[in-house]
C-alpha cells in the first residue's frame, strides 16, 4: 500500500456531513502531510480506543482500556497521507484476534510524527454498534434534518401533521394519519387507515396497509405489512413480508428495559420499549406474535399463529411456538 492519501470512516458509524468541513480544515492545518484523527467524548471509554491529547495533538492511543468511565475516544474517522499507508502491511493480530487500524496511528505516534485531532459533538456522531441503535441514529437524523416536504400524493382524507417528508411517488391513502418527524420513501404506499407515529422511517417501495400502526421504527425498502399489523420500536429489514395480524411487541409486563442477545450474552438495550430486529426477506404468517428484543435472522419463515420468545436463526423455518 501507499501512494494516494486516504480518508476512512468506520462502516458502523453515523457522522454529520457538516463535520467533514472541520476534518478538511484540520487537513489544511497539517498541510496534507499529517495524520488527522476524529475524537469524541463518550460515557464509557473502555468500549473504544482512549485518546490522550495535548495541544490539539495525539500523545497516546490505547485500544479498549481496562478502566471504565467517561473520556475522549477515537471516533473512527481518519485522514492518512499516503506515505503512512505502508504501515498497514506491518499490522499484526491484536490480543483480540483482529487487525486494528488504530495500530497504524500508534506506530505513527511512536515515530514521533504529528497526529492532529478534530472534535465531533454528541449530536454529530453515533456508534451504531448494536442493532437497536439503527432506531436511535434515524431519530437523530430526523431531529437534525427532518422538515416538511410533501412531494408524493396525499389523499384528501389523510392527515400529515408536523415535519414529515413524503418523497416523490409515495402515496398516502385516505384515513391515514402521519405524525412527524417521519420519513416516507419513494414509491411507498401507506394506508388506507394506517397510523405512522413520530420518528418512523418507511423506506422506498414499502407497503404499510390497512390498519397498520408503525411506532418509532425503521422499515427498510420493499418491506410489506399489508394489513392489521403493529410494528413497535423495531427494525424491519428489506423485502420482509409481515402477515395479517403480525404483532412486534415492544414492552415487557414488568416495564423493565428490554434485553437483547448479543454474541451469547444478554445485553441491556437501555430502552424500556424495544420490539423486534428482523433481517431481510423474512416472512411471517397471519397472527404471529414476536416478543420484545427478539432477533429474526434473514430469510426465516414463521408459520401462522406462532409466538416467538427467542432469537430465530437465519433461514430457519418455525412451525410451532418458539419458546
Amino acid at each position: 500500500m501507499g501512494g494516494e492519501d486516504a480518508v476512512g470512516v468506520y462502516g458502523d458509524l453515523f457522522m454529520d456531513p457538516a463535520a467533514s468541513k472541520r476534518l478538511a480544515k484540520a487537513m489544511e492545518l497539517g498541510r496534507g502531510r499529517e495524520v488527522v484523527l476524529g475524537v469524541v467524548e463518550v460515557n464509557d471509554v473502555s468500549r473504544y480506543a482512549r485518546v490522550v491529547v495535548e495541544s490539539g495533538r495525539v500523545k497516546e492511543l490505547v485500544e479498549k482500556p481496562a478502566e471504565r468511565g467517561p473520556g475522549l475516544a477515537n471516533a473512527g474517522v481518519y485522514y492518512v497521507p499516503g506515505k503512512y499507508l505502508e504501515l498497514v502491511e506491518e499490522l499484526e493480530l491484536s490480543p483480540r484476534g483482529e487487525y486494528e487500524f488504530t495500530d497504524v496511528i500508534v506506530n505513527v505516534i511512536r515515530r514521533g510524527e504529528v497526529v492532529r485531532v478534530f472534535n465531533l459533538g454528541a449530536d454529530e456522531w453515533m456508534d451504531v454498534g448494536v442493532p437497536w441503535l439503527v432506531i436511535e441514529v434515524n431519530k437523530l437524523a430526523l431531529a437534525k434534518w427532518g422538515g416538511r416536504s410533501v412531494r408524493g400524493e396525499v389523499e384528501g382524507t389523510a392527515t400529515v401533521k408536523g415535519p414529515v417528508i413524503v418523497e416523490e411517488g409515495a402515496r398516502i391513502r385516505g384515513g391515514s394519519y402521519i405524525e412527524g418527524p417521519a420519513y416516507i420513501g419513494e414509491d411507498a404506499d401507506i394506508g388506507p387507515n394506517s397510523y405512522i407515529r413520530p420518528y418512523s422511517v418507511i423506506g422506498r417501495g414499502c407497503r404499510i396497509g390497512f390498519s397498520v400502526e408503525v411506532k418509532e421504527s425503521v422499515v427498510f425498502e420493499e418491506a410489506h405489512a399489508a394489513h392489521l399489523a403493529y410494528i413497535g420500536d423495531s427494525v424491519v429489514g428489506e423485502h420482509v413480508n409481515l402477515g395479517a395480524g403480525t404483532i412486534l411487541a415492544n414492552l415487557r409486563f414488568d416495564e423493565r428495559n428490554v434485553k437483547v442477545s448479543i454474541e451469547g450474552k444478554r445485553v441491556d438495550s437501555g430502552r424500556r420499549k424495544l420490539g423486534a430486529i428482523i433481517g431481510g426477506y423474512v416472512k411471517t404468517g397471519v397472527n404471529v406474535s414476536i416478543m420484545p428484543g427478539v432477533k429474526i435472522g434473514s430469510y426465516a419463515i414463521i408459520y401462522p399463529g406462532v409466538r416467538v420468545f427467542r432469537d430465530v436463526p437465519s433461514r430457519a423455518t418455525v412451525e410451532h411456538d418458539w419458546l
